[in-house]
């Protein structure tokens, strides 16, 4: 298992869509704060780096969602495609440690692509404006702390959520199309699942679909530490048992 984790990390640190991806966050997260100085200066606008830190987890969510399916694509379901996946397991790994190697260095990638454009705005707008006081009753640190982990939590769970995409369709361009179109109309099924099955409301109201958008929010500083933590993990956990599931009955090509 260690072999297949170093050899799945080592294949990721030469994804050149993960590197151009990262490199676009970083080039975003750089010129936001920037451009938005030039905009707004620090003496008129008041702002402060956390403010432009809960900015940045704003649109954290698209970069994110956009993220995790194109490198789930090019990252996940071209190893079908290729027959990396095929050759791994006739090399005799099981299937269960192959697919499950693969999805925990993807969710460990999807978390630190999470945390690029926050990280990296609000360093910069700290250094721009100053980095103001945290919100709340929570110190600067708690804060960060509450908000970036939950951040790579989210990130790891999205990741999860999508190598099921990934390993039920084993081809980039649907994996990808279909993640686009689930992340970004999942709320509007909610919304009209709840219309008919009141129970789906509850569902929504503890899901990762709701949570990153509550991550920038007072509701996450007045939410408890163990359902911040307990949600992103469960669901990513539920995600990998199916991945592994669906891989284990699935014919390889």
């Amino acid at each position: 298992m260690n072999n297949l984790l170093r050899f799945e990390w080592y294949k990721l640190m030469h994804n050149r869509t993960f590197w151009l991806g990262s490199l676009f966050l970083l080039a975003a997260a750089i010129a936001y704060p920037i451009m938005d100085y030039y905009d707004a200066p620090s003496y008129e606008s008041g702002k402060k780096g956390l403010d432009v830190l809960a900015s940045c987890l704003g649109g954290n969510e698209y970069f994110l969602k956009i993220g995790v399916s194109i490198l789930g694509g090019f990252f996940l379901s071209s190893e079908y495609a290729n027959g990396t996946m095929k050759r791994s397991v006739s090399a005799g790994a099981g299937r269960t440690k192959v697919v499950l190697s693969k999805l925990l260095v993807f969710m460990l990638g999807s978390a630190i692509a999470a945390l690029i454009f926050p990280v990296v705005g609000f360093t910069v707008g700290s250094i721009i404006y100053g980095v103001g006081d945290a919100p709340g009753p929570l110190s600067l640190a708690e804060y960060l702390l509450r908000t970036l982990g939950e951040t790579a939590l989210l990130g790891a769970a999205y990741g999860a959520f999508t190598g099921m995409f990934a390993t039920a369709l084993t081809d980039s361009g649907k994996t990808i199309g279909l993640s686009f179109a689930f992340y970004f109309f999942v709320d509007y099924l909610f919304m009209l699942l709840a219309h008919y099955m009141p129970f789906m409301e509850d569902v929504y109201d503890y899901s990762i679909f709701l949570m990153i958008k509550q991550v920038y929010t007072d509701e996450l500083i007045a939410m408890s530490p163990l359902r911040i933590i307990a949600e992103p993990v469960l669901t990513a956990l539920v995600c990998l048992a199916v991945c592994i599931a669906i891989f284990r009955r699935k014919e390889i090509k």
